[in-house]
């Protein structure tokens, strides 16, 4: 009985979060493949030409906004330099991209305080610059990439069919858009849907293990900052994507952890993997790869204790920007156009949290169980395709 009583909490624990995420996260989705299908990649391929600092300032900004996962962003970063592009502008693309994706964003507007719209996309660009330029450092020469290599691809790519386009290439606007809907709610879906459910699941299973203030009235509290160490420790193996690292994240601070460590665990978790240090060292040598991670690593805790000591200040100057959106934890609710109940909407989020549910049911039913899954040959982004259906 007590077990029945646990599992009944877990799932109204677990469709309360999913009803707080589902509509954002469609929302999201559909971004990505707007951007996918309808963003040149040649565009993507001429920003990261730049070495130094202005190359790891691109690879960021260029890095943020883009539909890949972190399962699959290393071999993406690879395959870009394989084309040419610089040290500095590779490796920021390889943490911006993760770390800021439009479905994450999305999700962090539904879980966190609004305040982290700001903060997490700012702290994930200078993370990715800083990385970038320390990373060219340690190459112990100035990059240049080899942009003649980049312009002189022979074949090109068509963004929305896959085959090779040719003179005259080009589709319609209802088959963009049925190429939209597949990237949004099949590739890109499927690229996250195990760590997101993952995520979900934990976030239920967390908020009722960890009592109220669980990290704010014991010695964790008095040690903000050393909560920022704890976070970085747990999220580095753990390596979640952006958008499931979310909902972990929320359910964290709602106990009482410091916001310093809430940011510090959302920056390491999706740019960190220990599975791709292997493959990063192999295309860049051991020196680049000990300085990408020490400079990571080392950020994200510099990150979370300037936050530590910059919140107070945050809290006094916008408060109206740091409540959870969490009705359940501070009374504070994000409200969606037509997501009010009194609005007579509130179907919304439950249509939303039904068709995801059911989505990730198929997605995982035919990569699991009957191996049908498309797999991750859907991210043009991070080949040298262009797009030539412009």
């Amino acid at each position: 009985m007590i077990a029945l009583t646990f599992l009944k909490t877990w799932i109204l624990t677990f469709w309360s979060t999913l009803n707080e995420a589902s509509p954002y996260l469609i929302l999201g989705l559909i971004s990505a493949g707007l951007l996918h299908v309808l963003v040149p990649s040649r565009f993507i391929l001429w920003a990261l030409g730049k070495a130094g600092w202005q190359g790891a300032l691109r690879g960021a900004l260029v890095g943020m906004p883009l539909p890949l996962c972190s399962c699959s962003v290393i071999p993406t970063a690879i395959e870009l330099r394989k084309q040419g592009a610089s040290v500095a502008a590779t490796t920021s693309f390889s943490i911006s991209t993760p770390e800021t994706s439009v479905d994450a964003m999305a999700v962090t507007y539904a879980l966190l305080p609004t305040a982290f719209l700001g903060i997490r996309p700012i702290a994930a660009l200078l993370l990715a610059a800083f990385v970038g330029i320390m990373s060219e450092f340690a190459s112990g020469k100035k990059d240049s990439s080899n942009k003649t290599q980049m312009n002189s691809r022979k074949q090109k790519i068509c963004q929305v069919c896959g085959l090779a386009a040719v003179g005259g290439h080009s589709h319609t606007w209802l088959t963009k858009l049925k190429a939209i809907a597949v990237y949004s709610f099949d590739t890109f879906f499927r690229d996250i849907v195990s760590w997101l459910m993952f995520g979900l699941v934990f976030a239920a299973l967390l908020q009722m293990l960890i009592p109220e203030n669980g990290f704010s009235n014991n010695w964790l509290g008095d040690n903000q900052n050393l909560q920022v160490l704890l976070v970085i420790l747990v999220g580095v193996p753990l390596y979640t994507c952006a958008t499931a690292t979310t909902p972990l994240a929320a359910v964290l601070m709602a106990k009482g952890m410091a916001p310093g460590a809430v940011l510090a665990f959302l920056l390491s978790g999706p740019a960190t993997n220990i599975a791709n240090v292997f493959a990063f060292k192999k295309e860049f040598g051991k020196k680049i790869t000990t300085a990408y991670y020490v400079s990571l690593l080392s950020f994200c805790l510099l990150s979370g204790i300037i936050l530590n000591a910059l919140w107070p200040w945050i809290v006094a100057t916008f408060p109206q920007y740091v409540s959870l959106p969490h009705g359940s934890t501070s009374g504070h609710e994000h409200h969606m156009i037509g997501m009010n109940a009194d609005e007579g909407f509130s179907w919304i989020p439950v249509l939303s949290s039904v068709f995801l549910l059911v989505l990730a049911a198929k997605v995982l039913l035919e990569d699991y169980v009957f191996h049908r899954g498309s797999g991750h040959d859907g991210h043009s982004h991070g080949n040298s395709h262009d797009d030539c259906c412009d």
